[in-house]
């Protein structure tokens, strides 16, 4: 809804080493919409999610859609 706050986006990674989980990885997935976007189509970035030991890359940049109001 315009003006909500964006939703938590999840994700999921492979090619971790040594067992490792999702768990080693800090930070949060970014989007180029914001609370005030109007509605269409926005990629999704690496925002903030980092870990020292890996390079991160997306490995595909699924679009996110905008909402309708209710």
């Amino acid at each position: 809804m315009y003006g909500a706050p964006l939703p938590l986006l999840t994700y999921a990674a492979s090619g971790l080493a040594n067992g490792e989980t999702v768990s080693v990885l800090g930070g949060l997935l970014g989007t180029t919409a914001t609370a005030t976007s109007s509605i269409g189509t926005y990629a999704f970035t690496l925002g903030s999610l980092a870990n020292s030991n890996y390079t991160l890359a997306l490995a595909t940049v699924i679009p996110l859609s905008g909402w309708a109001a209710d």
